[in-house]
């Protein structure tokens, strides 16, 4: 398991939307999509600290940016887990998508143990 299916799949246990690594082809209505964009491992491949985009997706952007609060305090709440030590929020912000679906989108940087 990589460090994104870790975190979808805490947060499909916590939020009541479904989460997703890639935009289903049928979309949701609400639904929280979860990429991560960068980081890097210790020099032992032993921590590593990804920087994860987790973008909330619904039919308003007031919905979005609910959602985008909930997803927040879910990614903190994986703190402890045995995988993950640390989240620190970066930003969370209005992001509409290219076609104008409302879409909010949080920026994380983690510590967890190195996932393959």
């Amino acid at each position: 398991m990589n460090i994104e299916a870790e975190i979808i799949a805490h947060l499909n246990a916590v939020l009541s939307v479904g989460v997703y690594a890639d935009v289903p082809k049928t979309r949701p209505v609400s639904f929280v999509t979860v990429e991560r964009t960068g980081g890097n491992r210790d020099d032992y491949g032993i921590i590593d600290h990804p920087i994860i985009a987790v973008q909330s997706w619904a039919e308003s952007r007031y919905g979005a940016s609910q959602l985008a609060y909930a997803v927040d305090a879910a990614m903190h709440s994986m703190v402890g887990n045995g995988v993950v030590t640390s989240v620190e929020t970066t930003t969370v912000y209005n992001f509409p998508s290219t076609d104008d679906i409302p879409r909010y989108q949080g920026v994380y940087q983690l510590t967890s143990h190195a996932l393959d």
